[in-house]
């Protein structure tokens, strides 16, 4: 893969290239610099200058899986252990999904909600729950058995061709969590079974140096410059991100006339360079293809044992679109590879993650907070000179002060005791009093006595 900057405009048909950098593959830079030499006449008058390319191999990297989980995920997680699966581990579907627009960071974001505990063709990426009545048992779990059980069903998948007209199955996941719902503290760990098959993965990397600037007739590489402009510069008519959108398919192949056709029609191919294979792609990484590329590959070479290479197109949000050459030596497609798998932390332990849920799950936490706020809108809209540190010192029997105010607040309401009633009876030490119901009413009598004697 090439990277040319083209300084100039010419224009092809109805496609007009003006300023723009220009992918080239190996083939058009071939023929590009064949009909740029006079001395071999193929393109008289056209001039290529300054240009210098340089093309290197380098271990191929894919920006790894993260873990995203909403609060909602958590939530409906208590529900269902409470009131549907109590004390049965065994396994459950469950779906994520990965978005194709631009993120922050330097990983592929698999999120977690309420939505995946349900069938949905919309999530891209199945897997399965693995819930554990005792920390013992989830940290006593046998993940590298787990990781090649289920990594062995994505070699299955690709040995018996399925996966041709399922290509979304080659990215899974298994999310193992101890849940105690008593603190709302969560121990989790998921998995992305991922196949080191073939071996020695290389990407070819382009580089451009200088500028190519096209002077004079440019009729003899017109055809080549048309090439380009469906091949490489394929966002110029969105159509693979509209065939992404319309058919709903992860994986499918875009030949060199700019027709994209369903991922199984690979087995007719017999050229790699005849067609590209397109992938939606969760990376926001310039230059790095996401995680699922990873099992794609695999699948590629096993069906695929004459080949040593092909070229994939990361399809992104907004019509970006990138091109990954990947290269491999050939492997023993008779052994079961080596497999990877388990996420790793920010920190790039690999331990399982930790989540502490009190804060937004804890009922006397969630009290406290709603106290807390309730306490705040009275003071910035009637009693901006409220004190509310003096309200958090009062002792209560069998009550926090933020709930023992709530309650007065509530119970004795504006039309009997005024905020600034309040705000008396705790400047002058008022203590030891137990609300409820019944005693609203007295509550408020001894309130303002204490007042008046003061």
């Amino acid at each position: 893969m090439f990277l040319v900057n083209c300084m100039g405009s010419f224009t092809s048909n109805s496609v007009s290239i003006c300023s723009q950098p220009l992918i080239l593959s190996d083939y058009c830079v071939s023929r590009l610099f064949g009909c740029s030499h006079p001395e071999n006449g193929a393109c008289q008058n056209t001039i290529v200058s300054k240009m210098i390319v340089r093309c290197q191999m380098s271990q191929a990297e894919f920006v790894p899986f993260s873990t995203f989980i909403d609060t909602t995920f958590w939530a409906e997680l208590n529900r269902r252990k409470l009131h549907e699966w109590r004390l049965d581990e065994t396994p459950r579907y469950m779906s994520g999904s990965f978005s194709l627009v631009e993120t922050v960071g330097e990983c592929c974001w698999l999120s977690l909600g309420h939505e995946s505990f349900q069938q949905s063709d919309a999530n891209v990426c199945n897997g399965q729950l693995l819930l554990f009545n005792t920390l013992e048992n989830f940290k006593g779990l046998d993940r590298k058995a787990l990781l090649r059980r289920e990594a062995q069903k994505v070699w299955d998948l690709i040995v018996s061709g399925e996966w041709l007209y399922h290509p979304d199955r080659l990215t899974t996941f298994i999310f193992t969590v101890f849940a105690d719902l008593k603190k709302y503290q969560y121990y989790y760990w998921n998995c992305f079974p991922t196949l080191c098959f073939p071996s020695q993965i290389k990407q070819e990397c382009g580089r451009s140096c200088g500028q190519c600037q096209i002077v004079g007739p440019v009729c003899a590489i017109r055809p080549y410059l048309c090439f380009i402009a469906k091949v490489v510069s394929i966002n110029v008519d969105g159509k693979p991100l509209h065939y992404y959108d319309k058919e709903r398919a992860h994986v499918f192949l875009l030949y060199s006339d700019g027709q994209c056709v369903p991922l199984h029609k690979i087995v007719e191919v017999s050229d790699p360079t005849e067609m590209k294979v397109v992938y939606a792609d969760p990376s926001p990484v310039r230059g790095r293809a996401g995680w699922p590329l990873r099992n794609l590959v695999a699948a590629v070479a096993y069906s695929k044992p004459s080949w040593n290479s092909c070229s994939f197109i990361s399809l992104r949000e907004g019509n970006h679109l990138e091109e990954f050459k990947i290269s491999w030596e050939q492997a023993n497609v008779n052994d079961f590879p080596p497999t990877v798998g388990w996420e790793r932390t920010h920190e790039g332990k690999m331990v399982p993650q930790f989540a502490d849920m009190r804060k937004q799950f804890d009922p006397k936490k969630l009290m406290e907070q709603s106290v807390g706020l309730n306490l705040s809108l009275i003071k910035w809209r009637l009693v901006p000179e409220m004190r509310l540190e003096r309200y958090s010192s009062l002792s209560v029997k069998g009550m926090t002060a933020p709930s023992k105010i709530y309650v007065l607040i509530k119970k004795i309401g504006a039309p009997f005791c005024t905020c600034g009633e309040l705000q008396m009876a705790v400047d002058k030490g008022w203590e030891g009093i137990v609300i409820c119901c019944t005693e609203a009413t007295d509550l408020l009598g001894r309130a303002r006595r204490k007042t008046d004697t003061s």
